[in-house]
């Protein structure tokens, strides 16, 4: 089995992806780490520790993640454990697809999160009416359980991309109205998603990468700057205004000019999170994918060189 082999350098290759992530300008991210019957919780020990050996250079939320199903493989137990180990949100997967009882799956995902006083976190691939299904599951739970508002993540969501406009504008205004997150990995084809109108309504919008050239897919590089220019090939265009705006969904929302060209970043008290790129401006940088020179974490070079006048 694939699984066990892994184990022994998991901690080394965590270290190594941080690394890639640094030298690309990011400085906090979330993984998604396995819980399973085989690995048990090796593969979070080991992620907690590389993440020890970089505590002064890089943040992390980890999501306990029950890779082959939660119901299916039967962790409700290691996933709880994991809850008492610092894991900051619980994870689902597919539950009609993969663990074969919607409502069961996600019952069981939400009281966890519930009893431990955690965020949800879940991979939401189903783009078929059953997806559907379940994302509107998840917002009404939320709805009706104020404690999980602003604590749902839909991950992928691409169950998003098969609504008609009014289906979409119905429950993006639901999904706004409890603080519920969609973060994609910016797709390109057949599940190109509705990322501007989400955003239109008010949906916070995150990227990530899916995986970093592993058995998920060949194209994953970690960089965030890519994300961003496939926002503003996929939806804005290639003037500058659209090319500065579509470098948010790199930032959390933080862009060195508001809409109307103000200064919106850096203030005075805004943390000290940057990095220093080979471009004339921030539309260039989107465009260009530019090269980046250095990064800064809380205050502190913690990737690359500046030179010294």
């Amino acid at each position: 089995m694939l699984l066990p082999q892994l184990l022994p350098t998991s901690q080394v290759r965590a270290e190594k992806l941080i690394a890639l992530l640094l030298s690309q300008g990011s400085t906090v991210a979330r993984s998604h780490c396995n819980i399973d019957p085989v690995s048990g919780l090796k593969s979070l020990e080991h992620l907690q520790r590389a993440l020890a050996n970089h505590r002064d250079s890089f943040e992390c939320e980890i999501v306990a993640f029950p890779q082959h199903g939660l119901l299916h493989s039967k962790v409700d137990g290691l996933m709880r454990e994991a809850m008492s180990m610092g894991v900051h949100y619980v994870g689902g997967l597919d539950p009609t697809n993969v663990d074969g009882a919607m409502e069961a799956s996600l019952d069981a995902m939400f009281q966890i999160a519930l009893d431990h006083d955690k965020g949800v976190d879940i991979h939401i691939h189903e783009a078929n009416p059953a997806g559907v299904a379940a994302l509107n599951y998840m917002i009404k739970t939320v709805e009706k359980t104020p404690e999980l508002r602003n604590r749902l993540t839909l991950s992928h969501a691409f169950a998003l991309s098969i609504l008609k406009p009014e289906e979409l504008d119905d429950m993006a205004e639901r999904m706004a109205a409890q603080g519920v997150t969609v973060v994609s990995t910016v797709p390109i084809g057949r599940r190109t998603m509705p990322l501007p109108q989400l955003r239109a309504k008010g949906v916070k919008i995150m990227t990530g990468t899916d995986s970093v050239i592993d058995h998920w897919s060949p194209f994953g590089t970690g960089d965030m700057l890519e994300k961003a220019n496939l926002c503003a090939q996929l939806y804005s265009g290639s003037d500058e205004f659209h090319l500065s705006r579509a470098l948010a969904i790199a930032t959390c929302d933080v862009l060195p000019l508001s809409d109307d060209g103000q200064v919106a970043w850096p203030k005075p008290g805004d943390k000290a999170e940057f990095v220093l790129v080979d471009a004339s401006c921030s539309a260039e940088a989107v465009a260009r994918r530019s090269p980046r020179w250095a990064t800064f974490h809380q205050g502190r070079l913690v990737y690359g060189a500046i030179e010294r006048a």
